[in-house]
């Protein structure tokens, strides 16, 4: 007997927002092959997460292409499978990702897309010093058209 990992009520409140958000539909459900729905939203910690299904009855193996565009995400993303450790996968110039699935026969499976800590640290060094450079902008101009006294 298999273990099938289920979606249970604590996931399902864990991760509410994202489910609640944008979807995109990767793959036509035709049942000849795997069916994903993937939820986007980049104003959320988990940018996107990505619903897999195998309707089949025989186990499929292969590279599936995430369209993360709408996530919000631009270089790398850390992408983890259920509650498995994260990987870091770099995006291509049309934003997509590639990620293997190893799914059981008439399976399902979920993947947590989040943003890579080294990139949130990049944008917050940036944040900082365009914020810095704006406030001495600010005091010069400031300082430089007050009225002289003498």
């Amino acid at each position: 007997m298999n273990y099938l990992p289920t979606f249970s009520d604590e996931n399902h409140k864990k991760y509410r927002a994202i489910l609640d958000s944008d979807i995109i539909h990767v793959r036509r459900p035709d049942g000849r092959d795997i069916d994903c729905i993937l939820h986007v939203n980049p104003q959320l910690k988990q940018k996107a997460l990505a619903m897999v299904y195998n309707p089949t009855n025989r186990q499929i193996s292969k590279q599936l292409k995430l369209p993360l565009y709408y996530s919000g995400l631009t270089d790398k993303a850390l992408i983890r499978e259920q509650q498995k450790p994260p990987q870091e996968y770099s995006l291509d110039r049309e934003y997509m990702v590639n990620i293997a699935i190893d799914m059981l026969p008439n399976s399902y499976s979920w993947f947590v897309i989040e943003e890579s800590p080294q990139l949130k640290i990049k944008k917050l060094q940036h944040f900082y010093s365009s914020s810095f450079s704006r406030y001495l902008f600010f005091i010069s101009n400031a300082i430089n058209t007050s009225p002289c006294r003498t």
